[in-house]
This record gives C-alpha cells, sequence and structure tokens, in this order.
C-alpha cells in the first residue's frame, strides 16, 4: 500500500507542475502579447474510458473563456487535476464563432 499510495502521489505531483507550468506560459504569452485572451478559451479534455471518475465525466469537454475556472456543483478548477491520480489535461483552444 505504500508503494501504491507514493506512486499516486508522485503522478498527482507531476500533473500538478505540468499544470502549473503550462499556466505560467499561457500568462507569460498573454503579458508579452503573443496570445489575445479574448480569442482564446480553454477545454478540459478527460480519458474517457472505464476508469474515468464521476469528476472527469462532468468536466470532461467543457470550454470556458480563457481567464475563467472549469466548474462542476460548487466546485471549481482553473485546470487539471481535479484530484490525485487525475489523468485530465486542458489546452487552448480559438473560440467557435
Amino acid at each position: 500500500k505504500i508503494r501504491q499510495r507514493a506512486k499516486v502521489i508522485a503522478r498527482t505531483e507531476m500533473a500538478n507542475a505540468a499544470a502549473g507550468g503550462k499556466t505560467a506560459l499561457w500568462n507569460e504569452a498573454t503579458k508579452e502579447g503573443k496570445i489575445d485572451p479574448n480569442k482564446l478559451e480553454k477545454v478540459w479534455s478527460g480519458v474517457s474510458d472505464r476508469r474515468q471518475c464521476a469528476i472527469c465525466e462532468g468536466l470532461d469537454g467543457q470550454r470556458v473563456p480563457f481567464e475563467m475556472s472549469f466548474g462542476l456543483g460548487s466546485q471549481t478548477w482553473l485546470s487539471e487535476p481535479a484530484h490525485p491520480n487525475c489523468r485530465c489535461v486542458t489546452t487552448v483552444k480559438k473560440i467557435k464563432k
């Protein structure tokens, strides 16, 4: 059990670090004028398989304005991970017109 718990913590912390780096990159690109947040939205992408949890299923495919949070019920997230062992990612896309 200790080994399994260590793997969960490691995966989750790696996901947190990757999401933090991605968000920092997006913020820096916005400050430098390289991207226009008014023309972008964030998209939550889950892994649709038998291991997908209710949280990730509810967030999957959600599109929000670039500077907004994703929401499910009373909970909100700026980006993944939504929980320990979360396999979701967030991406940035041009706003569909």
